[in-house]
């Protein structure tokens, strides 16, 4: 149940809050209510569209940057990996796309957020290619790419109805014997907070709050972040904001397939959800192998794949 706009008389129906206003309680769907919210529409269906999820902008933009950890192809055990062409969906600043051109990858990075894209250094720039536009805009060419990846919850961010569309897109742009990646989490209570603080420099330090409370007869998950910027002590700037996520249980990613219309090849579901370790063995010019250690820490947003206490992250891989 999402939120909802009327394009003739302004008036907004948050279905997770209700309307307090009308005596509406929570959790109640806007179909539900027959036209009795606006006096001069009812909110009436040709009038009325469904809110777009909320750029990344501002301090949030900033405490993805500094809170989403860093990532490392090498944990989606993908073949091959030179001259692949990889699409990062939702890709923020590249943190999951933009590793993949140490291995010789082509890289896309599709993000709406132009604040988030801004934070991608010039030398990075020129060596992606990069789509500022929404997911449920875009026109992606047909069997363009071998992997794409919606990591950090992307699909989490749409309703239902668009997670269909937004994966039947996804896969039409994918090469046959290509994989999809979803990464999805789910709250292991139903309500739940994470703090988090980073000294981002010196005396320069960034406090993020998350509570999430989960309603599940409607699958909504409403997440209250706060954000302050403080500087010696001071808050210097602050920020707090409600996004409305989806939860997408294991067995729904089928059912989500299926509602697409989309046929594919094989789905492998796998959990993630602690710092890794991960060994590379490399052979140099002269032939002699050497194993080199790179240890990543998904950090995850808004929850961290660590704290376990809170969500588990679950990865699904679809081939094409």
């Amino acid at each position: 149940m999402p939120i909802y706009d009327c394009g003739r008389c302004g008036f907004i129906y948050n279905s997770f809050e209700g309307d307090t206003k009308n005596g509406v309680p929570k959790h109640t769907e806007l179909n539900d209510l027959k036209s009795t919210l606006c006096s001069m529409c009812g909110m009436s269906e040709k009038k009325r569209y469904i809110r777009p999820a909320t750029d990344y902008k501002g301090l949030e933009a900033q405490c993805y940057y500094l809170f989403s950890g860093k990532s490392s192809p090498l944990k989606y055990e993908i073949d091959e990996l030179e001259n692949k062409y990889i699409l990062d969906v939702g890709a923020g600043f590249g943190r999951v796309g933009v590793p993949f051109l140490e291995y010789g990858s082509h890289v896309t990075l599709l993000e709406k957020s132009k604040e988030m894209l801004e934070k991608i250094p010039q030398h990075i720039l020129d060596k992606v290619t990069v789509i500022q536009e929404d997911i449920l805009k875009v026109d992606l060419p047909k069997e363009q790419y071998d992997v794409i990846i919606a990591a950090d919850g992307f699909l989490q961010h749409f309703t239902p109805k668009q997670q269909c569309i937004i994966v039947e897109k996804l896969m039409y742009s994918l090469k046959k014997q290509g994989q999809l990646i979803l990464e999805v989490f789910i709250p292991n209570d139903m309500a739940i907070s994470v703090e988090k603080v980073k000294e981002a420099k010196q005396g320069l330090y960034f406090f993020y709050r998350a509570k999430a409370t989960l309603h599940l007869p409607t699958k909504e998950i409403q997440t209250d972040i706060s954000i302050q910027e403080c500087m010696d002590n001071e808050v210097i700037n602050q920020y707090r904001f409600i996004r409305l996520l989806y939860l997408i249980l294991p067995d729904d990613i089928p059912c989500l397939l299926e509602r697409a219309g989309i046929t594919y090849t094989s789905l492998v579901k796998e959990r993630f959800d602690t710092a890794g370790l991960i060994q590379e063995n490399l052979i140099n010019a002269s032939g002699i192998e050497k194993k080199i250690k790179k240890d990543w820490i998904q950090g995850g947003y808004p929850f961290s794949t660590s704290d376990t206490n809170q969500v588990n992250w679950f990865r699904f891989t679809i081939e094409k």
